[in-house]
């Protein structure tokens, strides 16, 4: 009777680890995972998967030694699909922007957090790519913005064909240059 029931643990025990590699295989054929639809379905089902297998004695050998290591490999699959997942969802926030602004700072923060989540589990590299180029232009714009705001406005332009006396009447002394020497 021991035996018997030792055998249907070991059995048990076998098809969760086949159940464990194939889903780990899956998840990483699917990757990367930018809907919730195919989260629910690849994510979830190994992180189920995982609850269970943790929950469950190893039998001693070379076996458990497996097991762990698939753990440990379908736990960072599942770190990197939710980085993933969140970047792309931050992404797809910031992508509205058409122009960025001071008031845009709380989406480019979060498209930059999770980046920097999603470079640090080493997450799908056209994703990342994406997510770099827009955080860097949004920044671009926030700079450019900020810096046209500081330009001057109270300038005269240039007429075409003015002959100079009516050059000397429309120029002011505001309007003309002075280098500032500083010892």
């Amino acid at each position: 009777p021991d035996v018997i029931a030792a055998g249907w643990d070991l059995l048990g025990w076998m098809k969760d680890e086949k159940n464990l590699a194939d889903e780990i295989e899956a998840l990483r054929s699917h990757a990367p995972i930018l809907t919730e639809d195919t989260y629910c379905t690849f994510v979830y089902t190994l992180q189920m998967t995982i609850r269970r297998v943790d929950g469950q004695p190893l039998p001693s050998g070379q076996g458990s030694v497996r097991t762990i290591a698939l753990v440990g490999e379908g736990r960072a699959l599942i770190d990197r699909s939710h980085a993933e997942l969140g970047l792309h969802g931050a992404y797809a926030a910031a992508a509205k922007i058409g122009c960025a602004d001071d008031g845009d700072g709380p989406t480019m923060d979060r498209l930059g957090t999770f980046l920097d989540r999603a470079g640090a589990v080493g997450a799908d590299a056209a994703l990342l790519r994406d997510g770099r180029t827009l955080h860097d232009r949004l920044g671009a714009e926030v700079r450019l913005r900020s810096r046209l705001t500081r330009l001057p406005t109270d300038f005269r332009l240039p007429v075409e064909d003015m002959t100079s006396k009516e050059a000397k009447q429309y120029w002011q002394e505001s309007d003309i240059g002075h280098i500032k020497r500083t010892p």
